[in-house]
């Protein structure tokens, strides 16, 4: 996914920088999604009842 990412951006860069800045911000929010996601569908392994601590 970061290199896709980076390869948008840098595709991007040509077009319109600005766009460009917000494709290399893909980098930080998807972590941040895919966290936020987990945790609210409650699949979370910790989150478990049988996960051992």
């Amino acid at each position: 996914m970061l290199v896709i990412s980076s390869l948008l951006a840098i595709a991007c860069s040509f077009v319109d920088s600005t766009l460009a800045l917000w494709a290399l911000a893909l980098n930080f929010a998807v972590p941040l999604v895919r966290r936020w996601t987990v945790r609210n569908a409650g699949t979370d392994p910790a989150s478990r009842p049988d996960a051992s601590a």
